[in-house]
């Protein structure tokens, strides 16, 4: 059996293929199915736009809620307009021709606050926007000063529903 010797430039070919290759499998491996890189995931804690479509929507278009008052102080002033935007985001994205303005309304007798083990406020409520006949389930854990903060906007439950089902999904 003959060894094989690499020294000097056929090392250092084969270390740069070698090499050349790794990196292509990285890139291939940071793209989505489609050929454009994979975002990642977004984090609420700041006030930044997680992707350009996002960020176009937020520019476009919210859903006002008009009884916001009733949730008192449980969210702040700037809480609940990214909240209005996240909405607006959920409705456009899940309709053709979304308009720009849409009026909800929070359901009476929706609001449940509470706090998690680890202290975390939340308040959870539903929403009836009745210019497209659907109802939203939100979610809103943590507050200006949490290291935690999210806002879920999530499809309702059968029993949640006001209007007839729609296709909603939470993904």
């Amino acid at each position: 059996m003959k060894k094989l010797k690499l020294t000097g430039r056929g090392f250092l070919i084969g270390y740069g293929v070698l090499v050349f290759a790794g990196l292509i499998f990285l890139l291939v491996r940071s793209m989505g199915p489609s050929g454009t890189p994979v975002q990642p995931p977004v984090d609420d804690s700041s006030d930044s736009s997680s992707t350009a479509s996002v960020e176009s929507y937020l520019e476009s278009g919210t859903v006002t809620l008009q009884n916001s008052s009733s949730l008192g102080d449980s969210v702040s002033k700037s809480r609940l307009e990214r909240t209005q935007n996240i909405i607006y985001v959920k409705v456009a994205n899940s309709l053709v021709k979304p308009a720009s303005q849409y009026s909800g309304i929070i359901r009476e007798g929706s609001i449940k606050k509470s706090t998690s083990a680890s202290g975390t406020p939340a308040v959870d409520f539903l929403v009836d926007i009745s210019e497209i006949k659907r109802t939203y389930h939100i979610s809103i854990n943590g507050n200006d000063d949490s290291e935690f903060k999210a806002i879920y906007v999530l499809c309702p439950t059968a029993a949640e529903l006001t209007y007839p089902a729609f296709e909603c999904s939470d993904g």
